[in-house]
């Protein structure tokens, strides 16, 4: 086996802010978008954190996220 092992692929591909999650940072996993400010969490991000605080991470107002399919913008 090769002993090359690939820490981090964010290091070796630029990666743009808007493929990342705003929570954790990493590129977005099934992601999903606040219904009002449209900022894109990967799904699992954003659901921890509306079920324990109800709102957007971002502080928006928005309470229900879409599939990131679905928002037009």
């Amino acid at each position: 086996t090769s002993a090359f092992k690939v820490a981090n692929v964010s290091s070796l591909v630029k990666i743009s802010d808007e493929q990342k999650c705003k929570l954790c940072r990493c590129v977005l996993f099934e992601p999903v978008k606040c219904s009002k400010c449209l900022k894109e969490f990967c799904q699992h991000c954003y659901g921890k954190f509306h079920a324990e605080v109800g709102t957007c991470p971002l502080n928006c107002g928005g309470s229900t996220p879409l599939k990131a399919e679905d928002a037009l913008v």
